[in-house]
């Protein structure tokens, strides 16, 4: 399930009669992603947030028209129209207020969007994942990893027996394959970096 929230901010400043009646609209879009992650056996749900990322789009304005600031905004920006459509209005009345015509100024709308996301994690496919991740002899002795120890069961990973057999995940740490399914149960994360297994690493794995 995925919902999407828009939220906008927006400051406009007169500039000085020596600098001219020209105008700047500059529309910066902020984007986050939220994932919820819950784990079905034991229903506990995890909140992960993104970093911002950031676009920013410059452009001038020759008209208050709301259907001349939608067409001067979709120039610089491919965003859908239905949008557009709702900024313009709000940049029109704050160019008025601004004195467009008379007065050169600067404009400066900030929309935060934010994506949440809510991931359901599947046992089946968890084990499945661990499987698919398990390492042979050869690739533990590549690695140089013969003496490392799992971080979970702190056994030698190539030397238990009881613990099951070398697993690479994702994010490229290594631990027992009957470990990691142990951790699955309780978190649904990698127990070194503390990396969401997401369905999206998932579908990475398969």
């Amino acid at each position: 399930m995925m919902n999407t929230r828009i939220e906008g901010e927006i400051q406009g400043q007169k500039l000085q009669p020596s600098e001219g009646i020209t105008n700047t609209v500059t529309v910066v879009f902020k984007f986050i992603t939220e994932e919820t992650h819950e784990d079905q056996a034991t229903g506990v749900k995890t909140l992960v947030q993104s970093d911002p990322h950031y676009f920013i789009r410059d452009f001038s304005i020759e008209s208050t028209c709301h259907s001349h600031i939608c067409d001067r905004f979709l120039i610089n920006n491919n965003n859908n129209r239905s949008l557009c459509e709702v900024l313009s209005p709000l940049i029109a009345s704050t160019a008025t207020n601004l004195g467009f015509g008379v007065n050169g100024f600067v404009i400066r709308l900030v929309l935060t969007i934010t994506t949440s996301v809510h991931v359901v994690s599947s046992a089946s496919v968890l084990r499945r994942l661990v499987c698919e991740g398990i390492i042979d002899g050869e690739e533990v002795k590549r690695l140089k990893m013969e003496t490392e120890p799992c971080s979970i069961c702190l056994e030698n990973l190539s030397g238990s027996n009881t613990r099951g057999f070398p697993t690479r995940m994702s994010c490229s740490h290594v631990f027992h394959d009957r470990c990691l399914l142990e951790w699955f149960r309780r978190k649904n994360t990698c127990p070194m970096c503390r990396r969401v297994v997401s369905e999206c690493l998932m579908d990475a794995w398969l």
